[in-house]
């Protein structure tokens, strides 16, 4: 109880309206279904703070989600601007066009990705995913094996390069991917 008052005192003192603006959109984005809540809730974060390129990334996200590609990449744009060496936007770009189902610009927004941040773990999953989804197993193994050389502790990488080892008929090397990934 001594505690308490002066804790709620301080949080209500320190309390940012943007970041709290942007936390919760963040929460409503764990369902596609609220992607539009969430860019709600991001047009006032970004309407209180519009130099923060966290929110145009998450609402460009947003619309992503909700199957409006022509936004996101605005908001993705915008980023860009702000932050030239952000790789962010080119990573939402690549998994927009695989959503959408352009595999060859999501190959090309990854593969420019990775030219300027080559170091990128999730880039190089998603850019094994598009070559997947091009039918380029031996690609995507190439650039899973990579992702997961940068970062051992990326289950998502060592389930698809399971799924690509299975589709190649490497059953084994699949089992112990998969085993690993869990």
């Amino acid at each position: 109880g001594a505690y308490a008052l002066p804790t709620g005192a301080l949080l209500a003192a320190l309390w940012d309206e943007s970041e709290g603006l942007y936390r919760t959109a963040l929460l409503f984005l764990h369902n596609d279904n609220f992607a539009a809540k969430a860019v709600a809730y991001l047009d006032r974060a970004i309407a209180l703070t519009p130099g923060d390129p966290r929110l145009y990334n998450l609402r460009g996200i947003a619309w992503s989600k909700q199957g409006r590609s022509a936004e996101a990449r605005a908001d993705w744009a915008r980023v860009s601007e702000m932050q030239p060496d952000d790789p962010e936007p080119l990573l939402n770009l690549g998994s927009d066009h695989l959503r959408s189902g352009a595999v060859d610009e999501a190959v090309a927004a990854l593969e420019r990705l990775l030219q300027r941040h080559e170091s990128h773990p999730r880039g190089h999953s998603n850019l094994g995913t598009a070559l997947e989804r091009r039918g380029d197993l031996d690609g995507a193994i190439r650039h899973y094996t990579r992702a997961i050389e940068l970062q051992p502790d990326y289950p998502t990488a060592w389930s698809n390069r399971a799924y690509a080892y299975h589709r190649k008929g490497e059953y084994e090397r699949a089992l112990a991917d998969s085993d690993h990934a869990i």
